[in-house]
């Protein structure tokens, strides 16, 4: 069980899912766009769609191209050949009703795609911290996260960034990056993080078990964020 956060830091959520097989991607995009017409009112054809036609699905890289949007929840989803995401801007709501839409969709695209067994699936937040005061301070302001260098090099750093993997037996791989700083649209100093939690192909998996893996992977990425937060940012937040 996870606490939910009154102000949360995400500025963009997504769920990927990779597929290694499917019905032609050319009846894909027009089903989907009958199916979710009602729900997901806007529909976009993005310019990699023309740029790939006529490729075989199996040769083309896996990118979006059609994209279908909602306002409330602000939840955009984007097909592709062999490629379904939805992904959530702000403001994000509370996991139940990210959860709820990511399944109805996949559910639409099973039915639709025929696809087999996923080859990635992946849970990912971005999330961008705003300082405790007026002033930025340093990166221990916002994350519990010291860097270090040689002596000799210029002091203080412009940038730190850093990226560590941290494997989750049977479930997955967490990819935790932290960069500071960074700027918001309106030029505030900010940290940010990424968080994402992925499963690649080489262990089977199950399109049935999706829903505890997505629950799952939220839990675990909901720890990382919790141990890595500076405690006076998480507490404003809650």
């Amino acid at each position: 069980m996870t606490d939910k956060l009154r102000q949360p830091s995400i500025i963009e959520a997504v769920c990927e899912i990779r597929f290694g097989s499917g019905v032609s991607y050319s009846l894909v995009a027009g089903a989907m766009r009958e199916r979710l017409r009602s729900s997901y009112p806007e529909f976009e054809v993005l310019p990699q769609a023309i740029m790939m036609a006529g490729i075989p699905d199996e040769a083309a890289p896996i990118l979006p191209h059609h994209r279908f949007r909602k306002k409330d929840p602000n939840v955009l989803v984007q097909t592709g050949p062999r490629l379904l995401t939805i992904n959530v801007l702000p403001r994000y709501p509370h996991f139940e009703v990210y959860r709820a839409e990511i399944l109805a969709v996949l559910g639409q695209y099973t039915d639709v795609a025929e696809p087999g067994s996923p080859v990635r699936v992946g849970l990912r937040y971005i999330n961008q911290l705003h300082g405790p005061g007026e002033r930025p301070g340093d990166i221990e302001s916002y994350l519990k996260c010291e860097f270090s260098y040689p002596k000799d090099l210029v002091h203080p750093p412009k940038e730190v960034a850093a990226r560590v993997l941290l494997p989750y037996e049977g479930v997955g791989t967490l990819a935790l990056a932290v960069s500071f700083p960074s700027r918001t649209p309106q030029g505030e100093v900010a940290a940010t993080l990424d968080l994402d939690f992925y499963r690649e192909q080489g262990d089977e998996f199950d399109l049935a078990d999706f829903p505890n893996w997505l629950q799952a992977a939220h839990d675990i990425i909901y720890k990382a964020f919790t141990s890595t937060v500076a405690e006076a940012l998480l507490q404003k937040m809650k």
